[in-house]
């Protein structure tokens, strides 16, 4: 897992970002959902309560106490000003157990796939993850689709080189009406579901 110090804060804590957000917060909700849902996924897998992750600048992170001993305020200042937003990890999922003090845990980096796109197409998406430029990382890569169109994701599996592929994983999350859909196309092709509701 990368090295980069970080905030690490509880689904509740989470949660109450979202729900209370105002116009002068710069943190990006749908981010903050896409890493809920990365915590009950993991949560599910490790058999084990997790904690979510923010990258600090560098600048900022020897004047953080890692205890994270923060009143709401302050961690909402936190993430207003403090978290890097040009990183290779957008967030870090932890498993809370008692002899995990070096925070071992899967970090991810998400992107967006949106209507800005030249090409909304399937072929478009691929030609989109094959132009990102990153070196050979344990981060894996998530991709908010935000088009609205159908994707072929076994098609994206067939077209990319995964031997040369720089992420340990690659994957998908799209809303569709209330269900947030969770696909995984490397290293396995599965897929997981979740009420937005329930969020």
């Amino acid at each position: 897992m990368d090295q980069t110090q970080c905030i690490f804060l509880d689904v509740t804590t989470v949660k109450r970002l979202i729900t209370e957000k105002d116009k002068k917060d710069r943190y990006k909700v749908d981010e903050l959902i896409v890493a809920i849902f990365l915590a009950n996924f993991c949560e599910k897998l490790w058999k084990a309560k997790c904690s979510i992750g923010f990258p600090l600048k560098n600048s900022q992170a020897d004047f953080i106490s890692p205890i994270n001993n923060f009143n709401f305020k302050e961690i909402r200042d936190l993430l207003n000003t403090k978290i890097e937003q040009d990183h290779d990890v957008d967030v870090v999922i932890v498993y809370n157990v008692a002899d995990n003090s070096k925070r071992a845990g899967q970090s991810f980096q998400i992107k967006r796939f949106n209507t800005y796109q030249p090409d909304l197409t399937t072929n478009g998406l691929i030609k989109f993850i094959q132009e990102l430029k990153y070196e050979k990382t344990d981060t894996a890569l998530i991709i908010l689709l935000e088009t609205g169109r159908s994707i072929k994701f076994t098609q994206i599996r067939n077209a990319i080189d995964f031997e040369h592929f720089p992420f340990s994983a690659l994957c998908f999350v799209g809303l569709y009406g209330n269900i947030l859909k969770f696909v995984e196309v490397w290293p396995d092709l599965g897929k997981e579901e979740l009420s937005w509701l329930s969020i």
